[in-house]
């Protein structure tokens, strides 16, 4: 393995002639919560992307990809477990890391099922697109919305 990324929780290891089945019940970790993470001064960018990177060596679930906002300027969509889980990983970017970060509020996964367009023939998981922030919703009023979802979970805490 070259890149340590390639590696993912759940992966089965085994010797290069000798595959063996890989155990059952692994999933991808799926992010539930989003938030959009700058650095305080636009020259800190590098800074804060090597602090991210060091981070998520240690804690693979954190998902992050480029994002840029026009008030906040380049930055990082970060997809984390639930909220705590975000809130650790902003203290431990300040207090281990050192970088000043400015979070954007937490938002939750939207998905949209779009009404059938009498012109075109879709299939109906094509009818779905998943969004996650509010900034990526649709802005043509001819999308054919039909209903959005968020996620909620039901649980029972003792």
């Amino acid at each position: 393995i070259k890149d340590v990324k390639a590696a993912r929780v759940g992966d089965t290891w085994h010797l290069a002639k000798q595959p063996v089945a890989a155990l059952p019940g692994f999933k991808p970790v799926k992010p539930m919560v989003f938030a959009g993470l700058y650095p305080a001064s636009a020259d800190e960018y590098e800074g804060l992307a090597a602090a991210i990177e060091r981070l998520n060596l240690n804690d693979a679930s954190v998902t992050v990809k480029k994002e840029t906002s026009d008030a906040l300027g380049a930055g990082f969509r970060c997809g984390f477990l639930g909220p705590l889980h975000l809130e650790v990983f902003l203290q431990r970017l300040q207090q281990e890391q050192g970088t000043d970060v400015i979070s954007t509020a937490p938002t939750v996964t939207y998905e949209l099922q779009l009404a059938a367009d009498p012109q075109q023939q879709q299939e109906e998981d094509e009818r779905r697109l998943v969004i996650e922030s509010v900034a990526d919703y649709p802005r043509n009023r001819k999308a054919w919305q039909r209903l959005t979802y968020t996620h909620i979970h039901f649980c029972c805490i003792i």
